[in-house]
């Protein structure tokens, strides 16, 4: 298949050398499956987020707050012994909200990350 490749697509043996087609294909199919990005949707007041993560135990997930309202989220459910891996860096856009840390929960398969108001801490200023 490489050599039809070459002939349609002049150059193709020099970017890609003698792999097989289908292979290559097959290689990079697995690499961007290796890590699948959960659905995940807001609650319609936007006060919390849902991660579907099934299969995944408790202990195998992992949440790391970033600057800027960014997080991310990772978590492996190994069944059969099959792993499958999951990962998704999500934003909270509203700079007045935050992820509400001591309230995180997961049942059934879906990760509860609920969203709250940042009250901003006003501080009167001194003028000399």
């Amino acid at each position: 298949m490489s050599d039809m490749l070459n002939r349609v697509v002049p150059g193709f043996g020099f970017l890609f050398g003698d792999q097989d087609i289908c292979d290559m294909l097959k290689r990079l199919d697995n690499t961007a499956q290796a890590v699948k990005q959960p659905a995940y949707e807001v609650s319609e007041d936007g006060k919390e987020i849902f991660v579907d993560l099934p299969g995944c135990k408790k202990e195998d997930i992992s949440i790391e707050l970033g600057e800027g309202g960014r997080f991310s989220i990772s978590a492996k459910r190994v069944l059969g012994g099959n792993e499958k891996e999951y990962g998704v860096v999500l934003t909270l856009t509203n700079r007045n909200y935050a992820v509400d840390t001591e309230n995180l929960k997961y049942e059934d398969g879906v990760l509860h990350i609920p969203v709250k108001e940042i009250k901003p801490e006003v501080k009167k200023l001194v003028i000399r």
